[in-house]
């Protein structure tokens, strides 16, 4: 459990024409917790959970020049809630090593990018996932793997501002369906 108290928080601002400025919010708060958990219910499976909850709010507050009241909003970049789920199983042992098979997720709620809270250029809540096969040698060694990030090809913003008076929006897109193969040896 955490919580934080600011004043005179400073925020980068946005405004129109296109400029930005920092925006200096005279109270905000941050609250929220984290659980994780690792299990190992046989031998050769490992899974592990986490959860994270938060709110992160702007309580006195005004952008575009103290235009708009941004009191009671979300504070950019801060979903309320966060999950991952991820599983290692050794699916297969021998003499010369052992075949790992890896998978995990994780989930965002919605969050803004911005102090106005604007739906348009936000990112609803989206889960990636992610998968990895690997040989490990006998006493881990080296290492090869095949793996594959953003298995479902989801399309979600890591940013964006309102560019509206240029004509648009600038959205920055995450990163789409990856794969690869990558090796490790250790020393």
């Amino acid at each position: 459990m955490f919580h934080y108290q600011y004043k005179n928080q400073q925020l980068v601002d946005v405004e129109r024409p296109v400029r930005s400025r920092s925006s200096t919010l005279p109270k905000s708060k941050i609250d929220g917790g984290e659980l994780e958990i690792v299990t190992r219910p046989i031998r050769s499976l490992t899974l592990r959970a986490g959860l994270g909850l938060l709110d992160a709010t702007v309580q006195e507050g005004a952008v575009s020049g103290g235009a708009i009241n941004v009191a009671g909003h979300q504070l950019p970049e801060a979903p309320h809630v966060s999950a991952t789920l991820s599983g290692d199983w050794d699916a297969f042992l021998n003499d010369a090593g052992r075949l790992v098979l890896h998978l995990d997720s994780n989930y965002a709620s919605k969050q803004y990018f911005e102090l106005v809270n604007e739906n348009r250029i936000a990112q609803d809540p989206y889960a990636l996932l992610n998968a990895r096969v690997s040989w490990h040698a006998t006493g881990d060694k080296w290492e090869v793997g095949l793996w594959d990030n953003n298995l479902t090809n989801r399309f979600y913003l890591t940013n964006s501002y309102d560019l509206q008076s240029l004509g648009f929006d600038y959205l920055h897109r995450g990163v789409p369906r990856m794969f690869g193969v990558d090796a490790s040896y250790h020393f």
